[in-house]
């Protein structure tokens, strides 16, 4: 046998095993609790975010938030959108220290803390909903439902942020 054969089987162990190293570099070692104070490392999505508590990194999906994802294929509006939310959730919490607010300490299925954040005063998500960067995410009642929803409707009938777009009043 000259070897050929078994070349797809050799690059088929090769691909898994750098899939595996790729995944394990990807997780978030810190574990978060109410009351800790962290910073953003980057914005994965609007609601959907990357901090640092000390040394290491966590992830935290913010309860009630909706925002649309820059790297899906939602139409040049919404991705324009999608893309706005990240850089005002950068440019606005890049360098502020962060409060958290887990809703429960147990991790979601994708490996993420569940819960609010806060810069000084400033519920977070409670800002990108005001100024149109996502829309309130409502399949799981949360304690801030009627405020968040309060603000969304301010910021449909004022047309901000992604409000301006047909495509998002039509979602």
């Amino acid at each position: 046998m000259d070897g050929r054969a078994e070349r797809p089987a050799t690059w088929i162990l090769v691909a898994a095993l750098v899939l595996v190293q790729g995944c394990r570099g990807s997780t978030y070692p810190a574990r978060l609790a109410t009351g800790d104070q962290v910073r953003l490392a980057r914005p994965i999505k609007g609601n959907d975010l990357v901090v640092t508590k000390g040394v290491e990194r966590a992830r935290v999906r913010l309860v009630g938030v909706y925002a649309f994802d820059p790297a899906a294929n939602q139409g040049r509006e919404l991705n324009a959108w999608a893309a706005a939310a990240l850089e005002a959730v950068g440019g606005e919490l890049g360098d502020r220290w962060l409060g958290v607010e887990l809703i429960r300490a147990e991790l979601d299925p994708r490996g993420r803390h569940l819960g609010f954040l806060s810069a000084g005063d400033t519920d977070v998500g409670l800002w990108l909903i005001e100024r149109g960067l996502g829309a309130v995410y409502t399949e799981y009642p949360f304690a801030r439902e009627e405020r968040y929803l309060a603000v969304e409707r301010e910021a449909r009938a004022a047309g901000r942020g992604l409000w301006q777009s047909a495509a998002a009043r039509t979602r």
